[in-house]
């Protein structure tokens, strides 16, 4: 869809659905806004569900918004699919994005729900952070965005709270868009950020 300027995206269901579904037992865990400003706001009305940002959409901004699997209904039956909604706030739908899959280099499996993170015009007032989780595969899809310079962060999320923590396996790149979407093969690693030191 294109020139959206509903308050919400809403997820409507065959049944009712429970609100204590998901990691957090409170919905937060299942659905993710990219481009992102922080935890989205998240309102259950029995077989509906209305996900809005944590601020209001940006103007002639593309957004996809996800439900992770795992919603329950009454009976704790799962969902086992995960579904996203895109659309634009402008009157167009911009072509790329950035297509990659995660590796656990210590493990050398692929890193299936880790956390990616593409952040436009870093280091600027106008950085936008487009987010999202890979896939049972490892593999991951972030956009649609337009062409330019991103700098592309991923993590596996230990702990299931969207944020890069201390100790987490990660892996970043820079990445220049011009007039494909880019194929990124990440490794997931403990780094070393502290300098050396005279012994």
């Amino acid at each position: 869809a294109v020139n959206f300027h509903d308050d919400a995206v809403q997820f409507r269901f065959d049944e009712v659905v429970s609100d204590r579904s998901g990691p957090t037992q409170d919905l937060h865990g299942l659905f993710l806004i990219s481009p992102r400003d922080g935890e989205p706001r998240i309102n259950w009305h029995r077989s509906r569900i209305d996900v809005q940002p944590k601020g209001k959409w940006l103007p002639n901004t593309a957004y996809t918004v996800t439900m992770l699997p795992g919603l329950a209904d009454l009976s704790d039956n799962l969902t086992k699919q995960k579904y996203s909604i895109i659309f634009s706030t402008g009157p167009t739908i911009p072509p790329f994005g950035v297509l990659g899959r995660l590796f656990d280099w210590t493990a050398q499996p692929v890193a299936p729900g880790a956390v990616v993170e593409a952040v436009l015009h870093a280091g600027t007032a106008d950085s936008v952070v487009y987010f999202g989780v890979a896939d049972t595969t490892g593999q991951f899809h972030l956009g649609p965005f337009g062409a330019g310079e991103s700098a592309v962060v991923t993590y596996i999320d230990a702990n299931h709270n969207f944020k890069r923590d201390l100790g987490e396996l990660w892996d970043s790149t820079q990445v220049t868009i011009a007039d494909t979407q880019p194929y990124l093969e990440l490794l997931a690693a403990k780094r070393d950020t502290i300098g050396p030191v005279i012994s």
